[in-house]
């Protein structure tokens, strides 16, 4: 079974800064891309950095926002070299495109009030 996860905001959001922080990441066969990531292909590597599941998403608010990116940017900044960052990441199959993705959709949800609906 997959994992797919959404951004919303009682209906699907269709905003351009979103889409383009969504693009370095896989998609999945039921959608579209601009609102939306594959939850599955990221849901164990986020949950070891930050402790929360991409299958409990519905739950989150902008606490759990704020500290994912937290996290996130503290595991970013923890690499003594890029290189060793990168290294790193490629070993979960990602890129410091995807890290970086990750953070700006966290943070775009922050901003704009928006939620991340777990659909499996």
């Amino acid at each position: 079974m997959g994992l797919d996860n959404i951004i919303y905001e009682k209906r699907g959001v269709n905003d351009s800064d979103l889409a383009e922080a969504l693009a370095p990441m896989t998609t999945g066969i039921m959608v579209d891309g601009t609102n939306s990531f594959r939850g599955k292909v990221y849901a164990g590597w986020l949950e070891g950095i930050t402790g929360y599941s991409l299958y409990e998403s519905d739950d989150w608010g902008d606490m759990e926002f704020k500290e994912i990116i937290d996290e996130l940017k503290t595991y970013k900044n923890s690499f003594d070299k890029i290189d060793d960052l990168k290294a790193e990441l490629e070993k979960n199959y990602l890129d410091l495109d995807i890290l970086d993705a990750f953070i700006k959709v966290f943070e775009l949800c922050l901003e704009r009030g928006w939620k991340i609906n777990a659909w499996y």
